[in-house]
């Protein structure tokens, strides 16, 4: 039993790391969706949880067979929806962040048969810092001026480890 969970356990926290990467590029269009549809209470706790729809996607690509694609799909939304109504509360907001959740479980079940190389190739890392750069712009609406300053850091995050010398 400990010899099958470790291999699952580091699984789905590389998955994890993984997403909040993805996220983190990505995050102008997550956060448009909690800043202009959520409620305040639960946007930054929703926000917060959106990489661990990562790792139980990938938790669930490691149980169920590949042939089940179905399957995977309906646990996948489901994996969503239960984050949803976890974080903002049973209602409109969490069928809104439903299908953001359910793409996210999906991009993790994906992480469990495919290398990231695959999932998340240079031309998507570079749209994800062009969406940032255009969200930089476009995005300069006094009710999202505070959260510019997130869109900053969430950029050069990713790129740290890259720019130093």
């Amino acid at each position: 039993m400990k010899n099958t969970l470790r291999p699952l356990l580091l699984r789905g926290l590389r998955a994890l790391l993984q997403g909040a990467a993805e996220l983190l590029l990505f995050l102008p269009l997550p956060l448009l969706l909690a800043v202009y549809a959520l409620p305040a209470p639960g946007r930054w706790l929703w926000l917060a949880s959106l990489p661990l729809l990562y790792a139980a996607g990938c938790a669930l690509a490691l149980r169920l067979p590949q042939e089940r694609r179905l399957t995977r799909h309906t646990v996948a939304a489901a994996f969503g929806l239960l984050q949803a109504v976890c974080t903002l509360g049973a209602g409109l907001p969490a069928l809104l962040a439903l299908p953001a959740g359910w793409l996210l479980a999906r991009r993790g079940a994906r992480m469990a048969a495919e290398p990231w190389a695959l999932l998340f190739p240079p031309p998507a890392f570079a749209a994800g810092l062009l969406l940032q750069f255009a969200a930089s712009f476009v995005l300069q609406f006094p009710s999202f001026a505070p959260y510019l300053p997130l869109l900053l850091w969430a950029v050069w995050r990713p790129l740290g480890p890259h720019c130093s010398g």
